[in-house]
């Protein structure tokens, strides 16, 4: 007996990939809602700022991965999580004066802030004429 695999077409991957990403990004934007619910309960959530970080941030790479015609959105969704960030922080300090030890090693704000500043320099230099 003779098995036959059969590959999908490169139109059939890309769809996929494409299908993939839409999926995630719903996620990432679901995820994002409910970081919102639990702010608007308890406003000092440290946890749902960084958990709503986190989220815009994989969004902003789902978006930047589009090119360079979505910088520009990217860009804004970078903004917004890094002023999540910044805001979990300064309520971290008051709120969860420990929360550093807790949910993530203390310089991982600064290697995202420079993550993301890298990711818009590279795309600048990458797309000015």
């Amino acid at each position: 007996m003779i098995c036959q695999i059969i590959l999908p077409s490169e139109e059939e991957v890309t769809q996929l990939f494409i299908d993939v990403c839409e999926e995630c990004e719903e996620l990432l934007v679901e995820a994002g809602r409910k970081c919102r619910l639990a702010l608007s309960i308890d406003a000092n959530d440290v946890r749902a700022l960084y958990n709503g970080s986190l989220a815009l941030s994989f969004r902003g790479q789902l978006i930047a991965d589009i090119g360079p015609g979505a910088s520009f959105e990217a860009e804004i969704v970078f903004l917004a999580a890094i002023d999540k960030f910044d805001a979990m922080l300064v309520k971290g300090k008051v709120y969860a004066p420990d929360v550093e030890k807790i949910h993530f090693p203390s310089n991982s704000h600064a290697l995202m802030m420079l993550n993301i500043n890298l990711w818009c320099i590279s795309l600048q230099i990458q797309y000015t004429p």
